[in-house]
């Protein structure tokens, strides 16, 4: 969109600008003192609907969201009648991808990979452990592909995985390796876990972590941990997320384990391997 044709586009006032960042504080449960700022902005070609691209220091890169022309209705995503439909939900996967990046989270990385999967999570839910162990199954050429995101999103109904989540969390502020280790041990026990076992595990386990295994402690008792459940539970429901695992591969989403992971993330990386060459020319 030119200048000229901007000119009849309500501008972006203070008022405006106030009540997105007041929304993400709420939705993030941010302090009021936490400071937001619009790092771009521009028109959705002609049209005033603006693509805002927000950056704050606690998340974990910028959200790109898009304001109405009337400054009323924010949104994840903005999707064009006008394209084929096959581009929505490119577009859509894209979107969702951003907003699913812009909260810190424990990463177990291939270097170069052309998978992710971003997984909603439960450490008491039995489908979420099923998930893992079919992540743990994977063939080592395609283990090899795939980058691994942890969200926490323990259930109110579940006994102990609020508890589990705090510990997990309070590793990840150590380091993300810290973090796998409670992971996986935790899945790996989930059969044998209650209320009453998991404070000594996640004691027996800190102990032989030795000095990260005393910040794990240290993080417990302060609450540290507690922040990065919210900002979790906030983006999951942003995205309209209730159960785990919830999981999303390269930005498109499966409510449950995916029938077929091996098939999925076998076709992404082929269709990887198909465009690179177009891509680098």
């Amino acid at each position: 969109m030119s200048a000229e044709d901007t000119n009849h586009c309500a501008p972006l006032t203070d008022t405006s600008r106030e009540k997105v960042f007041a929304y993400l504080r709420a939705q993030f449960k941010l302090s009021g003192t936490e400071a937001f700022a619009i790092l771009q902005q521009h028109f959705v070609d002609d049209t005033c609907y603006r693509q805002l691209t927000i950056g704050q220091e606690s998340l974990r890169g910028p959200l790109v969201l898009y304001l109405s022309p009337d400054g009323r209705f924010l949104s994840a995503s903005l999707l064009d009648l006008n394209a084929e439909p096959k581009d929505w939900r490119e577009a859509a996967k894209e979107q969702t991808s951003r907003l699913l990046e812009s909260v810190a989270a424990p990463v177990r990385v291939s270097p170069g990979a052309p998978v992710t999967i971003i997984e909603f999570s439960d450490f008491e839910c039995p489908y979420c452990r099923r998930f893992n162990q079919m992540i743990e199954a994977l063939p080592p050429e395609l283990a090899a592909s795939v980058r691994h995101v942890y969200k926490y999103l323990p259930s109110g109904m579940h006994a102990w995985a609020e508890a589990a989540a705090i510990a997990a969390a309070c590793a990840q502020v150590q380091s993300d390796s810290l973090f796998w280790q409670v992971h996986d041990l935790f899945f790996q026990h989930q059969d044998e876990i209650d209320s009453a076992k998991l404070p000594k595990l996640i004691a027996d386990f800190a102990v032989s972590a030795g000095a990260e295994g005393e910040g794990i402690s240290r993080c417990i008792h302060s609450g540290g941990g507690v922040a990065a459940i919210a900002a979790d539970r906030a983006l999951a429901k942003t995205l309209n997320i209730s159960v785990t695992p919830t999981v999303f591969i390269n930005g498109e989403r499966f409510n449950g384990v995916p029938r077929d992971l091996t098939g999925v993330i076998q076709s992404l990386i082929d269709s990887s391997r198909h465009t690179r060459p177009s891509e680098e020319r």
